[in-house]
């Protein structure tokens, strides 16, 4: 089991990677509400 702070943290590393590429943005933000939706 991967724990949240580990998510947090890869999810953040790969907006500042793609921050130039507004479509990896708007998938990291699908990857972050479907987590809040497995977690909630």
């Amino acid at each position: 089991m991967i724990d949240e702070s580990t998510v947090d943290i890869v999810i953040n590393y790969f907006e500042r990677l793609f921050m130039c590429d507004d479509e990896n943005i708007n998938i990291m933000e699908n990857i972050k509400l479907s987590k809040r939706v497995a977690t909630s």
